[in-house]
């Protein structure tokens, strides 16, 4: 059901964007990662990172070359780029949006010297969403850099503008990256309560006014709209969400607001110093990174160049935004193609026998991207992070008895890597093996994923990841949806996330030569899904004889063996891995 409304103006487009940089440059924050909360960083490691930050995503475009060009003398000097990358991730150049006005023709005291305000979208690597946003104001007299984060959205202190416009903004630079995308908001102060969705409908590339993705807005009206998605006005609850192509519940309303004749003020300060105009009169902004401030401006920043942490305030106390990219679940042939690309980057060690290679092999031609898909599903973004598996022989202590042990490790490159134990494992059936794989592919993700989460402590991280795997997701659940009960959330996607490795369980079964009836197959495969999952409360919620049923299965696959308990016998149907 579709239902069309179109909003009176409230603003211009490129005032919001201006506003933010004026804003957001004097303040100079951004969300991600404190160093302490990343693995130390070496020298290679570091050059690695500065590789990537200005190689990386890339055009020809030559405004993008000078760009870059500008802000590597200043990392050259001030080493910012590492500390960057840890707190919001990699920019992605070639997806930069740059607007460009002549300052004469807003306001008589300026020089009629043209500014360009250019935005190029950042992305953290394990969430493959835009998370902030680096903000270049340059002249012919003067360039200067600031950000604006997601986490900043209802500090208007900081972006000068309201929550609202700072959320739009960042999703249309998020659909520039990504494509279209559903977001679920949850904070309802954003839209309104009655909004649970939103989808952007407008493009930067419609408003090119001169070629290319460089696009230039000369004082003109724009257009920007959103969909916004509500429930039935009769108070009828819609039990899906709009993601789902067979959702129709959803009310959708197209809300359009006009952004006319865009103005701007000066804005000087490049990192350390002010700019023209910096110490005071109209136009002089502090710059991203210090300098003084002028009428219009504010105070200079740390003089550091990369953006401080988030801290939790009482109007943001997770450091997150409000919003949340909901997964594709409409397979297109480009996310496939995604999915089997990172399925096919996965690490596999010297160490890994052959036989064990053989059955990751099998798991990743199941589907285009089997495991890439399973963690998107879990997360609601494509894999950003880089796996690998190793074997080794023997694990000691609290971990003497795994099948397998996983780690977040910076050499040679930051990344998770997965130790299957060849001691314990020595015995496992195909089946079983297929089961831990995927069992530790998830493990690495949340490996990567507290890793790089934003606004916890590195002491809160470590244990984290202490915990058992059941109760680490457990935690991934409550940190990811910023819920206080989340037992209803928990045990939706607990449930989700067994039924899906069940899924992938069930396309494997006729591969290792497992061919049973549609009842033993269903029962079989979900009973070795629930391997990694004994702490959850959907798993204590069976009855005892299917927790004994289950517990008996995983043992048989894991050892090779027949299992005698209490007058039922339970055989291993696969056969053993490795000779």
């Amino acid at each position: 059901m579709n239902r069309y409304r179109f909003f009176s103006p409230f603003a211009t487009l490129t005032t919001i964007l201006i506003v933010c940089v004026l804003a957001a440059v004097v303040v100079n924050g951004c969300r991600k990662t404190d160093k302490l909360m990343q693995p130390p960083i070496t020298g290679n490691t570091n050059n690695n990172v500065e590789q990537r930050f200005f190689n990386e995503h890339r055009s020809a475009d030559t405004t993008e070359a000078a760009l870059v060009s500008f802000i590597k003398r200043k990392n050259e000097k001030q080493h910012f780029v590492a500390t960057t990358v840890s707190r919001i991730g990699y920019p992605r150049w070639d997806k930069m949006i740059a607007i460009s006005q002549n300052r004469n023709a807003l306001n008589r005291n300026e020089s009629g010297d043209s500014v360009t305000f250019s935005y190029v979208p950042y992305v953290n690597d394990s969430q493959n969403y835009v998370n902030a946003a680096m903000i270049i104001a340059s002249s012919a007299t003067d360039t200067s850099f600031g950000y604006i984060c997601d986490w900043q959205y209802k500090d208007s202190s900081a972006t000068g503008v309201s929550s609202r416009k700072t959320a739009l903004f960042l999703m249309q630079l998020d659909k520039a990256v990504f494509g279209e995308r559903i977001y679920q908001i949850t904070d309802k102060s954003l839209f309104g309560d009655s909004v649970g969705f939103v989808k952007i409908e407008s493009n930067f590339d419609t408003l090119t006014t001169t070629y290319g993705r460089i696009t230039t807005y000369t004082p003109l009206t724009l257009t920007l709209c959103w969909i916004q998605f509500v429930p039935p006005h009769d108070g009828q609850v819609v039990g899906c969400w709009p993601n789902d192509p067979d959702c129709t519940g959803w009310i959708e309303e197209l809300v359009c607001a006009d952004f006319s004749e865009p103005f701007g003020e000066g804005i000087g300060g490049e990192p350390g110093g002010g700019g023209s105009g910096g110490s005071g009169g109209s136009g002089g902004g502090g710059g991203s990174t210090g300098g003084g401030g002028g009428s219009h401006g504010g105070g200079g920043g740390t003089g550091s160049g990369a953006p401080p942490s988030c801290t939790p305030t009482q109007a943001n106390n997770n450091c997150g935004s409000g919003w949340v990219v909901l997964p594709i679940l409409e397979t297109s042939p480009l996310l496939n193609q995604q999915l089997k690309a990172w399925d096919d980057s996965i690490i596999i060690d010297y160490t890994v026998r052959p036989c064990i290679d053989s059955i990751i092999n099998k798991i990743r031609d199941v589907d285009s991207g089997t495991i890439a898909k399973l963690i998107m599903n879990l997360s609601g973004n494509l894999p950003g992070f880089n796996w690998e598996i190793r074997e080794q022989d023997t694990a000691y202590g609290d971990n003497s008895t795994a099948n397998a042990i996983t780690a977040y490790e910076n050499i040679p490159f930051m990344h998770s890597v997965s130790y299957l134990i060849k001691s314990n494992i020595r015995n496992a059936t195909n089946i079983s093996m297929a089961r831990t794989i995927i069992h530790e592919s998830v493990h690495a993700f949340l490996y990567a994923y507290f890793y790089n989460a934003s606004d916890i402590s590195s002491a809160t991280r470590d244990s984290i990841l202490g915990l058992s795997y059941d109760k680490i997701l457990k935690e991934f659940v409550k940190h990811k949806y910023n819920v206080n009960d989340q037992s209803y959330i928990h045990n939706l996607i607990v449930e989700g996330f067994h039924n899906d490795i069940k899924d992938i369980l069930k396309q494997l079964c006729p591969i290792f030569n497992i061919n049973l009836n549609q009842y033993d197959l269903e029962e079989y495969c979900s009973d070795m899904a629930w391997g990694g999952l004994f702490q959850t409360d959907l798993f204590k919620s069976l009855s005892l004889t299917e927790k004994i049923r289950i517990t008996n299965r995983l043992n048989a696959e894991l050892h090779d063996t027949t299992i005698y308990d209490n007058g039922i016998t339970v055989e291993p149907l696969g056969e053993k891995a490795c000779n």
